[in-house]
């Protein structure tokens, strides 16, 4: 599916091949800041892991400007798309790696929602309430439409920690990876 450029709000475009996706996102990260914590200092380490198309380390890179980001999308069509937005909206030093988080170095299946990138899996059988909820807002023929026939991609899984050799810290580790969040957190060895 080809990513088609959108405009949000405040001056801020982004290609996407979810519209509805990419602003609830949006509204998400910038209007309730659902993402936002305490303020932290400047020259921040954040990990940004699920980084979908890249509106989490733009919204934080606009916010702290000198912090250096290490995003993590396994995703090959999102981590495109990442790379585009990341150079629209005039983004740079962030260091973007194409693979999935997990407990241990492997290949695994993910399944690939192309309308809904960031609900993509590896754990497509924790979604069920998910898509109930979505059923329940926008109706099944939606979910039908946008869930009803996912790609299966072989994607790379790294351990976190292979990442994290001569980082002194991390300010702020954002995970979002659909039922996998244990699993990233299991790839951090005791050092780190």
């Amino acid at each position: 599916m080809t990513a088609e450029l959108i405009n949000l709000a405040d001056g801020l475009s982004c290609y996407t091949s979810g519209e509805t996706e990419a602003r609830f996102i949006y509204n998400e990260i910038w209007e309730e800041h659902c993402y936002d914590g305490p303020e932290l200092s400047e020259n921040l380490v954040i990990l940004d892991a699920g980084a979908n198309i890249g509106l989490f380390s733009i919204y934080t890179k606009k916010k702290y400007p000198t912090a250096k980001i290490i995003a993590f999308e396994p995703a090959p069509e999102s981590f495109a798309t990442l790379h585009r937005n990341f150079e629209l909206n005039g983004i740079s030093g962030v260091e973007a790696h194409q693979c999935g988080l997990g407990p241990i170095a492997s290949a695994e299946k993910l399944t690939f929602y192309p309308t809904f990138p960031g609900n993509s899996t590896l754990r497509p059988e924790t979604k069920k309430s998910t898509y109930e909820a979505i059923a329940e807002r926008f109706g099944q023929e939606f979910v039908d439409t946008n869930f009803g026939n996912p790609q299966y991609l072989d994607i790379k899984i790294e351990r976190l920690s292979r990442f994290l050799n001569g980082v002194e810290r991390v300010d702020l580790l954002k995970v979002d990876v659909e039922g996998s969040e244990l699993g990233v957190l299991l790839g951090v060895d005791d050092e780190h």
